[in-house]
């Protein structure tokens, strides 16, 4: 349970592809692409969180 490596991404290969890389070795750590150091407002975050799941919902 501790240490499990997790992937999660919109498809089954997207987050397969998260786990390993073509080598078979664990990734290095992503920083998300939209991060850049700045402060963002609990409103923004909380309204990334709802499109998230919507979108996961759809995806269902």
């Amino acid at each position: 349970m501790h240490a499990d490596n997790l992937s999660y991404a919109e498809t089954f290969d997207k987050a397969l592809q998260g786990l390993l890389t073509k080598e078979g070795k664990k990734p290095p750590p992503l920083v998300a692409p939209w991060f850049k150091g700045e402060k963002i407002p609990l409103k923004e975050l909380i309204l990334q969180a709802k499109q998230a799941f919507d979108s996961y919902l759809r995806l269902q």
